[in-house]
């Protein structure tokens, strides 16, 4: 008799009776099965666990492969007397799931006591609840599926964009619970998953100025302005441009380590790139030879008269990528955008930007 039956997909799509694995064979099966948990207990209907399986192009035996796949789907859980659980019915299938028997029937309960917590005041423990519903990830949502179902890719990224709500929420806790010392390295790991996500980003700039970090939370700002527009070909948001202004107006940050400098103590320069060429790169001067990061000049009407001009120093993000490769391996999550080389059309070619 079967104790324990766990269904999930907060990670890849799993199937598992008391602890162990069930192999489900064909990725359809798979997406049926994280299409029918998305709905547990409510039903699904053939049109869209269609759309799911074969997004807008079903074959003409659509309805006779679904058919084959709920039966494959029943034939792994009847051994252990639970193919019960795929349920028929004249609005179409579902699945049958108690709490404890699916990682998201699990998380987003614990998720919402965790938020009534904290609206409460109730610091240590909504940090513990916000806790408990991280644990039951265990990888990126639906992962083994999202590649051959548009449907689930879709779905993935709203619960994908549920955890990382729920991270900076429970950062907040930990920070307003007087624990920033957990908070860090929590924000530091997401953020080098997600540079781009401006809610981490700032709570970790904020963070890291309330532990008296200046010097790394300036790094953060830089590189994230660069990969803002680099990726995005836009700047940082107001709310990120309030946790720049503060730190900048704090007191002066303690000047990063083992950075690699020139003769006289200078950081090597930011050159803009007089070829215009549109692509940032770390060469050497072709005045100086001192190296330095080249930026594209502008596009638009100036655009030709700035490419004819003499290579300038720019006062902008005075800390080069150079510097950047060389923080201590604590900054290492900064890891520098690297830009595809001009000539060889490779990203492996080790020209970046910082």
């Amino acid at each position: 008799m079967v104790e324990c039956f766990a269904v999930g997909v907060l990670g890849p799509v799993q199937l598992s009776l008391d602890g162990s694995p069930v192999v489900l064979g064909s990725a359809k099966v798979r997406e049926l099965l994280a299409i029918l948990v998305l709905s547990a207990n409510h039903a699904v209907s053939p049109r869209r666990l269609t759309e799911a399986l074969w997004d807008t192009s079903p074959p003409l035996s659509a309805a006779k492969n679904l058919h084959t796949y709920v039966h494959r789907l029943r034939q792994a859980l009847r051994p252990v007397g639970m193919a019960g659980r795929v349920q028929h019915g004249p609005a179409g299938y579902q699945l049958a799931l108690m709490a404890g028997e699916c990682d998201l029937l699990e998380f987003r309960p614990l998720a919402a006591a965790a938020r009534a917590a904290a609206r409460a005041g109730s610091g240590p423990l909504s940090a513990d609840l916000f806790g408990r519903a991280l644990k039951c990830w265990r990888g990126d949502a639906l992962a083994d599926v999202v590649d051959t179902s548009p449907l689930l890719a879709g779905e993935a990224s709203k619960l994908e964009e549920e955890r990382q709500s729920l991270m900076e929420e429970w950062a907040s806790a930990l920070l307003a619970d007087g624990r920033p010392d957990l908070a860090l390295p929590l924000l530091r790991t997401q953020v080098a998953a997600n540079p781009l996500w401006e809610g981490l980003v700032v709570q970790l700039v904020d963070t890291l100025q309330l532990v008296g970090r200046r010097a790394e939370a300036l790094q953060v700002c830089r590189v994230t302005e660069t990969r803002f527009a680099a990726e995005l070909g836009v700047e940082p948001s107001a709310e990120f441009r309030r946790a720049h202004r503060a730190l900048l107006e704090g007191a002066t940050p303690e000047e990063p380590r083992h950075c690699i400098r020139l003769a006289d103590g200078r950081p090597p320069p930011l050159l803009v790139d007089p070829a215009g060429t549109g692509l940032p790169e770390v060469r050497a001067s072709p005045d100086t030879g001192v190296p330095g990061v080249y930026r594209p000049v502008s596009s638009g009407r100036h655009a030709a008269e700035r490419s004819r001009a003499p290579a300038r120093r720019t006062q902008r993000n005075p800390m080069s990528v150079l510097e950047l490769q060389m923080l201590e391996p604590e900054l290492s999550y900064l890891s520098p955008l690297v830009i595809s080389c001009t000539s060889c059309s490779s990203n492996s070619c080790n020209k970046t930007t910082a």
